[in-house]
């Protein structure tokens, strides 16, 4: 594992230790990149809690807040979409407004898995400067806490949608088991972006910008979360077949709420991208490190 260190020399100076960089058939490695992550599990957990509580440090109720903050979002996007506003989100042409507000909710919850981590990742390492330049530290824990965190917040908005689904409509389905397994070419994607971004991020000081940019302006529409797939013409829905987080959101509300398979073929594929996106974002970002300090 390649990084920067200090140590104090035999005079008394202060000098950088720079080991040669891993070779890339090691870092390419699935096996040790488990292993590694495995062996800072207790780590990566208590940075974790550490990202969510910071969310709501210094309120009164805390980590309460994770739970009340989607519910109200969800009550103002029922009010909205029963009273103001008309959409189609299941395909169904007697669909209610109360059941498009909440299809919606959940979109955003799961393209919030995506997204959040996205955003941050450009800082992450520049936000931590004692951390690169004064202690061995693994850094590449930093992007896996990252999306647990945000995974942790979105899936209690999609609990508190499922919920107010299931009561509404008033049954279960149990396709809902499912909802981990399409989850989870999402999270391999947006973990292996962000080990690469959070890299480039380093060296490439405006690239929070640009990132800002593609995922508030470009992913956000290229996703759909507001808007059903079928509406989408053929030629055009073949080009958010590209977005990862296009079978996600979709598979999400398919197993969760409609009790109806996903689309199996494009989330494997996104499924096996998205593996090797993890392991190559895990390799750059590795061999990147030696020379965080240099740069920070």
């Amino acid at each position: 594992m390649a990084s920067s260190a200090t140590s104090i020399a035999g005079d008394g100076r202060v000098r950088r230790l720079t080991p040669e960089p891993t070779a890339w058939s090691h870092l390419l490695s699935p096996l040790v990149m488990f292993l590694s992550l495995w062996s800072y599990r207790s780590l990566i957990r208590q940075f974790t809690v550490r990202d969510i509580r910071g969310r709501t440090r210094g309120t009164r109720m805390g980590v309460f807040w994770s739970i009340l903050g989607p519910i109200l979002q969800l009550v103002v996007f029922t009010i909205v979409f029963s009273t103001v506003l008309e959409g189609r989100l299941s395909g169904r042409p007697d669909e209610t407004r109360i059941e498009f507000a909440i299809l919606l909710f959940a979109g955003l919850m799961v393209f919030g898995i995506f997204a959040d981590p996205l955003g941050q990742a450009p800082n992450l390492v520049v936000g931590r400067r004692n951390m690169v330049k004064r202690v061995v530290f693994p850094l590449e824990i930093l992007s896996v806490s990252s999306v647990l965190a945000a995974l942790f917040y979105s899936s209690l908005g999609l609990l508190v949608a499922w919920l107010i689904w299931v009561i509404h409509q008033g049954e279960v389905h149990a396709t809902v088991l499912l909802t981990p397994i399409v989850l989870l070419p999402g999270i391999l994607c947006v973990l292996g972006l962000s080990w690469i971004l959070a890299a480039l991020g380093v060296f490439v000081r405006d690239l929070n910008q640009v990132v800002a940019m593609f995922v508030q302006r470009l992913l956000f529409f290229a996703t759909p979360i507001f808007y059903s797939l079928e509406i989408v013409p053929a030629q055009f829905r073949i080009v958010l077949y590209f977005n990862p987080m296009t079978p996600v959101v979709d598979g999400v509300r398919s197993v969760a709420m409609f009790g109806e398979q996903p689309m199996w073929w494009l989330l494997n594929i996104w499924l096996v991208a998205g593996a090797v996106l993890c392991i190559v974002g895990y390799a750059l970002f590795q061999r990147a490190r030696g020379g965080f300090a240099d740069v920070i």
